[in-house]
């Protein structure tokens, strides 16, 4: 999170072609087979479009979000907004790929307490790609949710 907000960023991930890039986040995907070379292909030419990869480094740049440093309140102090605005009203279905190594399953840990009607469905070897790795299972899972 504190690369992507470096100004380094840009140019250390579309070095050597966006090699970065590829190896972190579609790298494990194409190696299991669930990526192509054409997939591939398709997010360096999304990353290659001008300001591409600049507008999705500026959402980690932007975000008021930030790993709390030693001594500091790590029940959302770094939110700079009160709790009660937090609260999510609406039914809501999180889906969380346990071998995630991005966003860990402690995340889930009092997410009941800012999403009273909350669903999770943990993916037990799936990773922050869950998405692709489990389409169907995935798809399921909003499909009941829905209902």
């Amino acid at each position: 999170m504190l690369f992507f907000r470096s100004p380094q960023a840009e140019a250390m991930l579309s070095a050597n072609n966006y090699e970065g890039l590829v190896k972190g986040v579609i790298g494990d995907l194409l190696k299991k087979g669930i990526f192509t070379e054409e997939d591939k292909k398709a997010y360096i030419d999304a990353w290659s479009q001008p300001g591409a990869l600049t507008g999705g480094l500026n959402y980690y740049r932007a975000a008021r979000l930030v790993p709390p440093a030693g001594g500091e309140n790590k029940d959302g102090a770094n939110f700079g907004v009160s709790f009660p605005s937090l609260e999510v009203k609406v039914p809501t279905l999180v889906i969380w790929g346990e071998k995630d190594t991005a966003l860990l399953t402690g995340n889930l840990v009092g997410l009941d307490k800012f999403v009273p009607k909350l669903t999770i469905k943990r993916i037990p070897d799936g990773s922050h790609w869950v998405i692709h790795e489990q389409p169907a299972l995935i798809n399921s899972y909003i499909r009941e949710f829905i209902k």
